[in-house]
């Protein structure tokens, strides 16, 4: 693609992005993201850059349409949903899989998967380690963010993110699970 052709597609991004910038805050708002532990401006950020490959991929100068805007939001808050439910499920099967090793009183097992959850879970920021451990706890996210004096959208986000840097820890560590 000529630089020329990258300029126009830069501007006409940029335009569409004006155009429909509102349009895009109240979508998202509808889909109450923050239930999912997602951040508006992850998402948003999500959305203009699939609004910049189209234009990025469209070698013709065709306007981005409403529909096509609607599209686009739909499924970048579909997919970030969906992943945010595979990790809560994840992170849900690592905790029954703790709780099975107390019932079952294998000690050897129960001490070797604590301990490298222990290490991993130090490995990874202060305020998310707590959050993640008093979750494992059994308490919410409502309860850590009343325990904690934070806001539910700051629990949830360092949850999450938490959750993000601990399967990487453990995944370092060999552990695998299925999302």
């Amino acid at each position: 693609m000529k630089n020329i052709d990258i300029e126009a597609s830069r501007t006409n991004a940029e335009s569409s992005i004006r155009k429909y910038s509102r349009y895009i805050f109240y979508e998202i708002g509808k889909f109450r993201h923050f239930g999912y532990g997602l951040r508006r401006d992850d998402l948003l950020q999500d959305i203009y850059m699939k609004i910049w490959m189209y234009y990025k991929n469209n070698d013709k100068d065709i306007p981005i349409s409403g529909p096509y805007i609607d599209r686009i939001i739909n499924s970048v808050l579909m997919n970030s949903i969906k992943k945010s439910k595979n990790e809560i499920k994840a992170l849900n099967q690592l905790k029954s899989n703790i709780q099975d090793c107390f019932v079952q009183g294998d000690d050897s097992q129960l001490d070797i998967l604590k301990e490298v959850i222990r290490d991993a879970l130090n490995k990874i920021k202060a305020p998310s380690r707590k959050a993640i451990s008093l979750y494992l706890t059994g308490l919410t996210l409502t309860e850590i963010a009343k325990l904690n004096g934070w806001s539910k959208s700051k629990t949830n986000n360092l949850y999450y993110r938490g959750i993000d840097e601990l399967k990487k820890k453990l995944r370092e560590e060999g552990i695998y699970y299925e999302d």
